[in-house]
């Protein structure tokens, strides 16, 4: 009896189209994402087209892996496509993120038309930071988190911008973040009166530094439940 030869097995799953295996790798963390591109030629460059980005560090992890691994995703997508929606989360006060990470992740949602931006870090470690003027800019973003918390507020300079220009924006948290005014705002401070959209406003936390010279240079930590 001569032996049947086997039928070669077909990879049904690789047969799909792009956007059906986009959706599969959706439900992965981003490494397991990234790791499909080792499966074949089909997969290589399937994650790259990710349009929901979620970068998570953990206590677990080595942080200098991860602001490593961070980089390579930032570099290696598809710059030609548009962002759903972006997470930052840095929850290590020991290991803190690089300030050029953090910089060039606020900049990639600014500049792809994100929807939805989060960015939480414990950032002891980093100071004189300011937030680059393009992530309050955006036509298109509906949902904004900006938390810093456990931040020790001296030295910061100013985080906060005077006045926003998010049109659609519908959903705001802020944590910990510096407010500023100057002598001609009497006092007071409305960043949020040109967002006609704004229906949710959640803040926790902040601190109020005037642009004039005062006698203590340190903000003065105020609480809102």
């Amino acid at each position: 009896m001569t032996k049947k030869k086997r039928q070669k097995k077909s990879d049904r799953i690789s047969e799909l189209p792009d956007h059906v295996l986009l959706h599969i790798i959706e439900f992965m963390n981003i490494r397991q994402s990234v790791r499909t591109c080792v499966l074949s030629k089909r997969w290589k460059n399937v994650w790259k087209s990710l349009t929901n980005l979620k970068l998570h560090h953990t206590k677990k992890a080595r942080a200098d892996i991860f602001n490593k691994f961070v980089s390579q995703i930032l570099s290696g997508r598809d710059g030609s496509l548009p962002l759903h929606s972006l997470e930052y989360v840095h929850d290590d006060a020991v290991y803190y993120c690089p300030k050029t990470t953090l910089l060039d992740i606020m900049e990639l949602a600014a500049s792809h038309n994100v929807q939805q931006v989060t960015i939480k870090v414990e950032r002891w470690n980093i100071k004189d930071l300011e937030l680059p003027t393009s992530i309050f800019n955006s036509q298109s973003m509906t949902f904004l988190k900006l938390d810093f918390r456990y931040t020790c507020p001296y030295g910061l300079g100013k985080m906060f911008p005077k006045s926003l220009n998010l049109p659609a924006l519908k959903t705001l948290h802020l944590t910990d973040l510096i407010f500023t005014t100057s002598d001609n705002d009497n006092g007071c401070i409305e960043p949020f009166s040109t967002c006609n959209m704004l229906s949710n406003l959640f803040i926790v936390g902040w601190f109020l530094q005037d642009d004039a010279p005062k006698p203590s240079p340190y903000p003065i930590p105020r609480f809102l439940v």
